[in-house]
């Protein structure tokens, strides 16, 4: 009711006949709404005359988020495969399914990538589904030893360093 005429008239002095709408999908619903559907119980108004305007309900599609993690090692000749991915903006019950397909086994980067297909119940129209992807990094191998020894002034051993670094890492003695 946007509107009556006459302020002794309330939504109280009316009926409504109609069915409600019970849609829960994403989509556009015409009410239906008819002045027939109407029905004027104010005995002090006996020429009630309803003006109506049918109208549509819309539901419009939730918003949901797949991310993906980062994830980093060393290398070791095998794939970096990180299967975790984080669901925001479902509703309870529904989601998707997600499998990995990014890959990183050499030295360097590339995105965490995955698919998905939507669990049972889950309506795709229902979702604008974006993705985020993570980061998978491999880094150089521990491939090299570097060995410190300290001798006393008799050529006693008094401690020894060790640490393995990766090609190209520069360590500083001081």
């Amino acid at each position: 009711v946007t509107d009556i005429s006459n302020s002794l008239y309330t939504v109280n002095d009316f009926t409504f006949t109609g069915s409600t709408l019970s849609e829960t999908n994403a989509g556009t619903y015409t009410m239906g709404l008819t002045a027939a559907q109407f029905t004027n119980t104010n005995t002090n108004f006996d020429s009630v005359v309803f003006e109506v305007t049918d109208g549509s309900l819309v539901i419009n599609p939730r918003n949901a988020t797949l991310t993906s993690g980062d994830a980093t090692k060393r290398y070791d000749g095998t794939a970096l495969i990180s299967t975790a991915v984080a669901q925001e903006g479902f509703v309870d019950g529904e989601g998707v399914t997600t499998t990995a397909t990014g890959r990183q086994t050499n030295v360097g980067s590339s995105a965490n990538t995955f698919t998905y297909t939507f669990n049972p119940g889950t309506l795709a129209g229902n979702y604008n589904i974006s993705t985020v992807y993570g980061t998978l990094t491999v880094t150089e191998a521990l491939t090299h030893t570097l060995t410190i020894t300290y001798y006393d002034e008799e050529g006693n051993v008094v401690s020894t360093f060790e640490r393995e670094y990766a090609e190209g890492t520069t360590y500083r003695v001081a």
